[in-house]
This record gives C-alpha cells, structure tokens and sequence, in this order.
C-alpha cells in the first residue's frame, strides 16, 4: 500500500473522479487542513458539520479555530436547500444511525449554527463546550496513523507494529 500523496488540491479545484467531477472545498475549524468534496449535489463533509441535532465538530485539536468553523458551516448553509450532506460521524442518541442531511434541515435545525446564529454566540457554545470534553478515545492511534499519510508506524525488529499510548503519572521511574 503506497500511500504517497501525488497531487496537492486547492480550495475550489476540480478533479475527475470515473465519470465525475469533484469540487474539493477547503473546511477549516475542526482543524486548520479539513477539506470536503462536491459532487454533484451530494458534499461530504468530513468532521466539520454533523446532523442537525448533533451540530458541530469541536474545535480543541491543533489549530482548531471556531471562528473558521462557523465560516465553514455558512459555506454549506449557503449552498441550495437540496443539496445533501453526508456527514463524517454521528452520535445518535435514542436513534437509529444516519449519515445523510440537506442543506435545508441545516438551515432549519442544526442546534450549533442553524440559519440566526451569531459568530459570537457559536464561538461561545464551541468554547464552552470544547472546555467539557476529554480527548477522544482513539486519538493517539489516529494520530500516529494520520500523520503518515495513512500508513501504520514502521515495525520493529521482530514484524511487531505497536501503537504508543503516552500515560501519565506521578510515579517516577
């Protein structure tokens, strides 16, 4: 598996994918890079914006910016009603799990940043509520396999690929 990126795509550009056209749209928020794709009138939206009652993606990783992620989140209220989305994560509670919303139930019922929602009031909700959360659960994993394009860390002498968990203590060693 060779993971090597070959083409580095800018905000707006498009690439073809089989008989398609994919528009990538620069996302930041979540995170300073977070990129999402249109085609045709279904956008993927990576973890920038979820379902309605869900919101948005916290903004507590490395160069999360709420500000940005409340640009973002206008870029897709901008779009029209129709266009679905297809969100990167979902946190039913009581439901049964989605992954599909349009830009119209958007606009109506996203509980962080529906149509009225000031950039004060949502940079506010993000800050508090990003205050309250812990660190993903797999965080460390995904960094160690995201930063290399992908790929698991190289193995040790023996074949063994490990993941290092970092832990703290007080106990000195």
């Amino acid at each position: 598996f060779d993971a090597t990126l070959d083409i580095f795509l800018k905000d707006d550009e498009e690439f073809p994918v089989g008989n398609l056209t994919c528009r990538v749209i620069h996302l930041p928020g979540h995170t300073p890079d977070h990129i999402g794709y249109v085609v045709g009138k279904a956008v993927f939206t990576g973890d920038s914006i979820f379902l309605p009652e869900v919101g948005s993606a916290r903004v507590d990783f490395p160069g999360g910016n709420a500000k940005q992620l409340y640009a973002s989140m206008n870029r897709f209220l901008s779009l029209p009603e129709d266009y679905k989305l297809f969100v990167g994560h979902d946190y039913p509670s009581g439901r049964d799990f989605d992954c599909v919303t349009t830009v119209g139930e958007q606009r109506k019922l996203n509980k962080h940043g529906k149509v009225g929602t000031t950039e004060e009031a949502f940079i506010d909700f993000r800050k508090k509520r990003d205050d309250t959360l812990g660190a993903p659960r797999l965080i460390h994993p995904s960094l160690q396999v995201n930063i290399r394009a992908g790929r698991l860390p190289p193995a040790d002498a023996e074949g063994r690929v490990w993941m290092k968990i970092p832990v703290r203590s007080s106990i000195s060693v």
